[in-house]
């Protein structure tokens, strides 16, 4: 226990006037030393994405990875511009989506990434991942549109458009309990 106490006395007395010397304040070199471990550590054995259904990771895997690559979505997404032609009214009553000027019109829509769309949800506690999944939420945008069959009267009405990815958390299904089925000749 003293040496490595004396190790570490002799550590600090060196690295402190170098950090001193080079302008650096000791916080400064502190974390600069932490992110070189983390790097070090990171090309030993790669983290795999933790948005990988098939393969498990553990709480504190999870923790590493958002040491890493800081703060993340349970269910990531990304915006996208789609000229949509057809589509749903509030109503769900089938629209075209008319054309402005020979183009459609183009919407902003906020979309699940594939490889996490219908699956576990990313950072959830392990013994509830398998009953979250990720999905595709939708909202309402103003669009010019007429009822199919019926150009002569557009309106300006709101369609249906994708608007985000969520994590949904569903119960626990109980698993088949025997006391629940009655048998054939059984009474009761």
């Amino acid at each position: 226990m003293r040496i490595v106490l004396l190790l570490v006395v002799l550590f600090v007395a060196a690295w402190l006037p170098a950090a001193v010397a080079a302008g650096l304040p000791t916080n400064s070199t502190l974390m600069l030393h932490r992110r070189a471990l983390r790097k070090a550590r990171s090309t030993e054995k790669p983290l795999v994405p933790p948005w990988d259904p098939y393969v498990k990771i553990s709480v504190k895997e999870m923790q590493e990875y958002l040491v890493l690559h800081g703060t993340q979505d349970c269910c990531p997404s990304t915006n996208i511009t789609t000229p949509i032609t057809n589509g749903k009214d509030r109503d769900k009553n089938s629209v075209v989506v008319m054309k402005m000027s020979d183009s459609p019109q183009i919407f902003y829509e906020l979309v699940c990434l594939p490889e996490v769309l219908n699956k576990p949800c990313r950072f959830t506690d392990p013994r509830v991942r398998n009953q979250t999944r990720c999905v595709q939420k939708h909202s309402y945008s103003y669009a010019m549109v007429h009822n199919e069959g019926d150009e002569h009267h557009p309106r300006l009405d709101y369609i249906h458009v994708r608007m985000g990815c969520a994590c949904e958390v569903s119960p626990k299904i109980p698993k088949n309990n025997k006391r629940r089925h009655h048998h054939k000749g059984n009474v009761g």
